[in-house]
This record gives structure tokens, sequence and C-alpha cells, in this order.
């Protein structure tokens, strides 16, 4: 299964997608990870893209997506395909021995996010298990925050500027008229009698 993670057009460069990563050892002990693109994918890691979190901390990875200039839009784009490596055996730093766990990850670029200024976040928790057979722990991964999941930020976000603005001058002519209609005289008996 893969885990999403929600890359936001940035603010400006509509060529340029961005998430924060946060990594949280929930554990006693460090935790080594090397993150892992496929080929051609185009994502970026700042500071860098292997490492370690140290126990009872957290480590943020900035990914970064550039669109291939010969594509339009991200909906052309084939989502970038990652794979999170996480251990507690720091005599293999090459990750070649088989208490290395894996987690698969995949880019999904919200267009719905373009106007957005501020970089979404995406957490994932890393814990250890025993596992019955071997003595040695594995990193169980979850994914416990993303900021763009909420209900209010989606449909908010769904209206384009022009959209609000015209919502916005509805709802103003509408109450000029309400104002209008409020002050207007009202009729006096012989008026009233006329009609």
């Amino acid at each position: 299964m893969n885990t999403p993670l929600h890359f936001a057009p940035m603010y400006g460069r509509p060529d340029i997608a961005r998430v924060n990563l946060l990594l949280s050892n929930v554990t006693d002990r460090p935790v080594q990870y090397k993150l892992k693109c496929s080929t051609g994918s185009n994502v970026t890691a700042l500071p860098s893209s292997t490492g370690e979190v140290l126990a009872n901390s957290t480590k943020r990875i900035a990914l970064t997506l550039r669109r291939p200039e010969i594509t339009v839009t991200w909906a052309d784009v084939e989502k970038p395909k990652m794979l999170l490596l996480t251990s507690f055996n720091f005599e293999d730093p090459e990750f070649k021995n088989s208490d290395v766990t894996s987690t698969r990850l995949i880019g999904i670029v919200l267009e719905s996010k373009k106007g957005r200024t501020e970089t979404p976040t995406e957490q994932l928790v890393l814990d250890a298990c025993k596992v019955e057979a071997r003595e040695n722990p594995e990193v169980n991964v979850a994914r416990i925050k993303s900021e763009v999941d909420t209900p209010f930020a989606n449909q908010y976000d769904q209206m384009s500027s022009p959209a609000m603005l015209i919502i916005i001058l509805i709802a103003f002519l509408l109450l000029i008229i309400l104002v209008r209609n409020a002050y207007q005289p009202l009729p006096t008996q012989e008026k009233m009698q006329q009609i």
C-alpha cells in the first residue's frame, strides 16, 4: 500500500510543488532513514534524503517536485514514487541488512492548492515493534498528520479567486437592496385609502 504525500504548487511558481515531511521517532533509540525516488521523478530533498532521527525527536525534510518543461499541468505528470527505508542497525549504513523496513510513498500534487502561500506538512511516525521470528526490532510507520485533510481548507481552496470575488459582489448587492428597501418611507393612511 502506498502512503500519499500531498504536494502543493508554490505561490508564484506553478511549475514547483512542495511538501514538508516530518519524520517523528517515538522510540528510545535513534533511527536511520534513507529516502529513494523513482528515476526521473524530479524530487529533491533538503537538507538531505538520508540521515538520522534521534530518539524521541522529529526530523523535517522539505521535498520539492519540479514539473518537466514539456508538460503544461500537473495532471500530465506521472506521480512520483518514493521509498522510505528505516533501520535501527547503525552498523549497516548501506541498508543491506534484512532488518530494514521500507514504506512506499506516492506524491500527489493538489491543483486546488495553487493559491496557498504556505507549504503543506505531512507527518510520519516511526515506531519500533518486535517481530516474533527475530530479535531485531522493525520500524512501523504511520501517517498521523496532514494539514491538507481539513474539510474547511478543502472547500475554501477549491474556489478560485474570481469565484470568491463574484460571491462577495453578489452578497454586497443583496445587502444594498435590503438596506434600500428597509429605509423607504411607510405609506400614510391617505395613500393606503387611495390604493
